[in-house]
């Protein structure tokens, strides 16, 4: 059995910003994805998302060394070229910013360098009247004043974190920091209702680094509640968070206790909605 991932998730439900893959993993990981891509009848994806489905085949088809990789990504920018050359050369911005301070992740690579020269000057042709719009974005994002509540977050998650050799015992203390400033926050409003995009991206970061399980369980119902009072518009990590703390056979909470991790994703099922599974990736936990 195969259990869907987060991002095959997004690509059924038509979240348009779908995060697409572009990087070099481990084969059986491609085959694995591949496999769960083929299996969809087009017709039950998101026509939103249909760009993002032909954008991820095309890099899984690279890959595992596959043809039609060019057909896909045709297919791709013919339903969303804005949406496929804003993910490629974002992907290659980020990287090359992690390469500029120093923290390339080891054997990383990504789908822009690893296609063919004819292949890549056609993409960066293409895309050329978005790398604009993309360099402008950035150059906005880089003069964003981050709130208060931002900066406390982000400073403490990566104070230890990033670096070759992490330093858990200075890292962790900065982590219950983080959880214990997060329960703080929302005893004064009970919502997120106050909180802007960025500040709800922070605190997913957290819950994301978090490797303490009753306290992410009580966020995930925290969290949901707020979705379900449309108090929600950022918390990028969260449903990675979701992810990295309940997948079987994987999912940190799981590895400790999949019996009680188990009856939690039952709970999750049973209080809110298929939709709401589908988006966040826990549907077929």
């Amino acid at each position: 059995m195969f259990f869907i991932s987060y991002l095959q998730c997004q690509i059924i439900t038509g979240m348009e910003d779908s995060n697409v893959n572009f990087t070099l993993r481990d084969s059986f990981v491609n085959q694995k994805e591949l496999a769960i891509l083929e299996s969809y009848d087009l017709n039950d994806i998101h026509k939103d998302a249909l760009w993002s489905y032909y954008s991820y085949k095309a890099s899984l088809h690279l890959y595992l060394g596959k043809d039609s990789v060019l057909h896909n990504l045709n297919m791709a920018f013919y339903l969303n070229e804005r949406a496929v050359c804003r993910t490629l050369l974002g992907i290659e911005g980020l990287v090359n910013r992690l390469i500029s301070n120093g923290i390339e992740p080891p054997g990383f690579s990504t789908f822009l360098w690893d296609i063919p020269n004819d292949m890549e000057a056609y993409i960066r042709d293409r895309c050329k009247e978005y790398s604009v719009e993309i360099e402008s974005n950035f150059e906005k994002e880089k003069s964003r004043k981050q709130s208060d509540i931002e900066r406390f977050i982000i400073a403490n998650d990566q104070k230890y974190r990033g670096n070759n050799e992490m330093n858990w015992e200075l890292q962790n203390p900065l982590d219950l920091i983080n959880r214990n400033y997060l329960d703080s926050l929302y005893n004064i409003n009970k919502s997120f209702k106050n909180l802007n995009s960025y500040e709800q991206d922070a605190f997913s970061l957290v819950l994301h680094h978090s490797n303490d399980c009753e306290w992410n369980k009580k966020w995930f119902m925290i969290w949901f509640d707020e979705i379900s009072n449309g108090y929600v518009n950022g918390g990028n990590l969260f449903g990675e968070a979701i992810k990295r703390m309940l997948e079987p056979d994987k999912g940190v909470c799981w590895n400790l206790d999949p019996f009680e991790t188990r009856i939690f994703i039952d709970r999750l099922k049973g209080t809110f909605s298929d939709k709401m599974a589908l988006d966040y990736g826990y549907h077929s936990f």
